[in-house]
């Protein structure tokens, strides 16, 4: 009988790496523009917007948005070039924010559009093309 394989250590985080996740919008972390900001009534990165946007129970997603980037990678050279644009794309566009939206309104919102985008799904399926209305040679006719 072999030797059973004994697990890793599990080693615990230190609070410098872990993710800090906000549950409410905080002030602290926007970004500021001269022009921008006196239109919109929030300015954030595009990676803080997402952030926001994403559900609080995927964590996962949430961890891979806010680590983008922020990490040393062991990846090949194209990949690396990839993931620095992302990076600078995420950390250097800009998001203005007119007004705050409500989760459960955009829950909401989901629910009334998947509900009509099926209902135009069923309507057109369900009304079949039957062709003219009168035949072609009587067109011809009334054309001349």
């Amino acid at each position: 009988m072999g030797k059973k394989r004994k697990r890793p250590a599990r080693q615990t985080e230190t609070p410098s790496k872990r993710v800090q996740v906000a549950s409410k919008p905080s002030r602290d972390n926007e970004a500021t523009h001269p022009v921008i900001s006196r239109y919109y009534l929030r300015v954030l990165t595009l990676r803080q917007y997402l952030l926001e946007q994403l559900p609080p129970s995927s964590k996962s997603r949430r961890r891979r948005v806010a680590s983008l980037g922020r990490q040393g990678s062991d990846s090949d050279g194209s990949r690396e070039d990839n993931i620095e644009e992302l990076t600078t794309l995420l950390d250097s566009t800009l998001v203005g924010i007119l007004c705050e939206t409500n989760r459960k309104d955009d829950q909401e919102r989901q629910k009334h559009f998947a509900a009509f985008t099926q209902s135009q799904y069923r309507s057109s399926l369900t009304s079949t093309d039957t062709g003219p209305t009168c035949p072609q040679s009587e067109t011809n006719a009334a054309a001349h």
